[in-house]
């Protein structure tokens, strides 16, 4: 006999108002019935929603929330102090034995029960570890924990009938059963091992774990502030969009022949826009206008599909600020929503609080311009945060600008992804850059990228390459190398001649002094320092201002770490560029002479002595790549890019590193060698220890993976970084005091989606450094959300970690 108590699942303290906890469970069901629908598996999405907070049917939970919300007081019998218990009453495991104890003999309804039990036990904190390192079988031992402390019994009694009945209804479905079966053997059509088919089972898992965690904090965000949650769908068709964009591109003025060639480009990528959804290549020169073509084809391949977003994926912020503003102002006037998302800076921290899952960005927009990190992360990182945003992917187009910048030690793990992504989830991929890394030539084993039949949707002939050729690139590197004096000479003697010059090195120490000892040699002559460690704000500034100045013909010097070499708006007489892999040599060319208005220009090699590349390792084997491509040369002197040479360039540098590809873990980590490849696939290293820890001959489970591990482990970069927001200017102020005067978590949300431009991304040692000097503050008390104080920000540098005085630029 069911009781008729009622139970509650949130609160909304503006009008006192309850959602009911049979509410929240429909509502969010009715959400992620329509996410996995996008899949194909709107049976099992439903019952996901359905079951995930079943275990707050508990009266002990019901008696936290009410104590929490001051309706039982302290003192009464049936008080539960809501700051002690928070998150320490465990309503996520009942779930996960509700539908375990309905499992069957059969292998689908298996696998469906291991999937959809593990999503719902792991809701509030991250996927768990299905089979540990150490042969610990962490899955049943959380869906086998004691009833008493699930409370599994008196929840099963307490659900209320118009959930339970449903539950039932999915549970003896004739389709629920049918829905995976189809959906698994279409994705395992032609895999390349068996590697890659338990790649996609985890995946898979994954992709539907983001479902339930966007449309869990979806609808709690939906009730708690209606006013202020954007819903998704709202926006303009993609019919309104592209006919906006092709009104723009239309006015541009074709007078000179480049001008012609890269119109000519974009009409291309325009006629083949109709393809099939699927994997392709887009291999062009830099300056043959690569960004606005891509967004062209995207458009149009969005409207011709029906899909719901397209998402660029840049390695550089730099990059992000430019190509995100010439977006944001090309759609300015077509609508009053914000269409365009930048999303860069590890503004709020992983940590799985209720106001971190509120504050997580889910690219809930039309176009999202994000990083590499941002983007991997959403694929491979542990915890909620990143991960809600993952089923944005289906039903969308990804563009990878400068893929060759993809990390070494990811290739494997990002090509098995976005296989599993255009092969399963209606995902385009498209994948630019002047110098394509052959990621489809890797170990296919492992995992290889899977291209479409088409391949490459624009092929330009010989004559059309050559169009592009507008700079000489000379070898200067010589023995003992270049000190930074030697730079700064030769760059003010490359002023004099050619009327400006970029310098681009790999380090922020050699940049800064370099900058500093060109001030000293010539200090009537304008210079610039850019590096990261200016928010985007500032450095957009910069660009106005250097820009300025090389279109009216005025000397000016900048200097620079790599953010400058790839997709920046920018032209300079002369580059000169520190040695680095021939990948990042063909990119500084695009700084130089980009639109063919000079008749001499040069790119200067030179391999600067005073570069301390520590960690960077990367960098230290795109030297050491791009020397033995040097060797090879007939004449080393003159450096000639060509697709010869870049494919001669990757056979050393990413081949040569095939070993590192599987994201290889320290032996510290684990206590044995092993990558997050094999964790994330078959974990054969685990499902051995857990068969000689269990003197068995078999593991017994379907699904293997250390979920929870890998996550915990994987960085996109070696060192994670902490974003700061920067009071740069009349809006980086209102930013900060906007989060440090919000009086909710969702207002708090409305201000750091505007404070990415204005943030800057710190290496650990960096942001303990400032924390030490009481130079970052948080915006509110106990928050992970900081400002600089203004002191340690300078108009040249950027951050530092000293205080600096020349602050009257922050009143621009």
């Amino acid at each position: 006999m069911k009781n008729k108590l009622e139970y509650f699942a949130h609160y909304r303290k503006a009008d006192n108002e309850i959602q009911f906890l049979w509410q929240h469970l429909s509502k969010t069901a009715s959400l992620n019935r329509n996410r996995c629908e996008k899949i194909n598996l709107p049976l099992l999405g439903e019952l996901l929603g359905l079951l995930h907070d079943i275990g707050k049917y508990s009266l002990l939970f019901q008696h936290y929330f009410l104590s929490g919300i001051g309706k039982i007081e302290i003192g009464h019998e049936h008080y539960i102090d809501p700051i002690a218990n928070r998150g320490k009453i465990d309503h996520s495991t009942a779930g996960g034995q509700y539908l375990w104890k309905n499992s069957n003999e059969t292998p689908i309804r298996q696998l469906i029960c291991q999937i959809a039990s593990l999503c719902l036990i792991s809701h509030h904190g991250g996927l768990i570890d299905f089979l540990a390192p150490d042969g610990n079988d962490k899955f049943s031992l959380r869906i086998n924990k004691d009833h008493h402390k699930t409370f599994f019994d008196e929840v099963a009694q307490a659900v209320e009938p118009k959930i339970e009945n449903r539950i039932q209804e999915i549970l003896n479905s004739n389709d629920l059963e049918p829905e995976l079966t189809q959906w698994l053997n279409r994705s395992s059509i032609n895999l390349p091992s068996r590697k890659a088919g338990d790649f996609t089972i985890g995946f898979l898992t994954k992709l539907i774990f983001s479902t339930l965690i966007d449309s869990d904090r979806t609808d709690t965000a939906t009730f708690e502030n209606p006013d202020r949650v954007q819903f998704s769908g709202n926006y303009p068709k993609w019919d309104e969009l592209t006919a906006v964009f092709e009104t723009y591109i239309n006015r541009f003025k074709q007078t000179k022949d480049i001008d012609r060639l890269r119109s000519d480009i974009s009409d291309a990528c325009r006629k083949v826009a109709n393809v099939e959804q699927g994997a392709y290549l887009l291999t062009l020169p830099t300056g043959s206008g690569k960004t606005l073509a891509s967004l062209r084809f995207a458009l149009h391949h969005a409207m011709e599909h029906g899909l719901d977003r397209i998402i660029y994926v840049i390695p550089y912020t730099s990059i992000i600020d430019q190509n995100a503003g010439v977006t944001r102002k090309i759609f300015k006037a077509s609508t009053d929503r914000q269409i365009v998302l930048e999303h860069h800076s590890n503004l709020v921290p992983r940590k799985d609080t209720e106001e971190n899952q509120i504050l997580s960005e889910n690219w809930d927009t039309p176009i999202v311009f994000t990083t590499t990190v941002q983007f991997l992360n959403t694929f491979f990182a542990g915890g909620t945060k990143s991960v809600r945003r993952l089923h944005q992917l289906v039903n969308s187009v990804v563009i990878f600008d400068e893929i060759q910048t993809l990390p070494v030690n990811t290739v494997h793990l990002f090509n098995n992804a976005m296989n599993f992504m255009t092969r399963n989830a209606k995902t385009t991929a498209l994948y630019c850059t002047a110098t394509q890394p052959l990621l489809n030539e890797v170990d296919k084993t492992k995992g290889a990228l899977e291209l479409s039949n088409l391949n490459s949707i624009v092929t330009l002939s010989n004559e059309q390459q050559q169009a592009f050729k507008r700079t000489d690139v000379l070898n200067l590197c010589k023995a003992g190398g270049w000190s930074n004096n030697e730079i700064a000479e030769a760059a003010i003697n490359s002023m004099r001649q050619y009327e400006s010059v970029l310098v681009i090195v790999n380090t922020k120490t050699v940049a800064k002094n370099v900058f500093e000892l060109c001030k000293q040699i010539e200090p009537e002559c304008k210079m610039f320092h850019l590096s990261t460690s200016m928010c985007p704000a500032h450095r957009k500034v910069k660009f106005r201002q250097i820009n300025h100045l090389l279109n009216s013909r005025q000397p000016v010097i900048c200097v620079s770490t790599q953010l400058i070499e790839a997709g920046v708006d920018i032209d300079f007489g002369c580059v000169m560029r520190s040695l680095a892999g021939l990948d990042s040599i063909a990119q500084a060319t695009g700084r130089c002479n980009r639109h063919g208005e000079r008749v001499s220009s040069k790119v200067i090699v030179l391999n600067a002595n005073q570069e301390y590349l520590g960690k960077l390792r990367d960098i230290k084997a795109g030297q050491n790549a791009t020397l033995r491509v040097l060797n090879d040369l007939s004449n080393p002197q003159e450096i000639v890019i060509n697709e010869e040479a870049m494919n001669l360039y990757y056979t050393y540098y990413f081949f040569d590193r095939k070993d590192e590809m599987s994201y290889n873990l320290d032996v510290s980590k684990l206590g044995r060698n092993d990558n997050l490849l094999n964790l994330l696939t078959d974990n054969p290293l685990s499902v051995n220890e857990y068969i000689r820890n269990n003197k068995t001959n078999t593991y017994p489970l379907l699904i293997k993976q250390s979920f929870k591990t890998a996550g915990d482990q994987f960085e996109a970069i070696d060192a994670p970084t902490k974003g700061i927001i920067i009071r740069y200017g009349r809006r980086g102020k209102q930013i900060v005091d906007g989060l440090c005067e919000s009086q909710d978590t969702y207002e708090s949300a409305y201000w750091l989606r505007r404070a990415q431009r204005f943030s800057v991304n710190l290496f650990p040692h960096v942001f303990n450094k400032l924390r030490e000097e009481n130079a970052i503050i948080p915006t509110q008390p106990d928050s992970d959300i900081f400002y600089l104080d203004e002191q340690y920000y300078s108009d040249e540098f950027g951050v530092n970690t000293e205080p600096v005085n020349d602050m009257t630029f922050l009143n621009a």
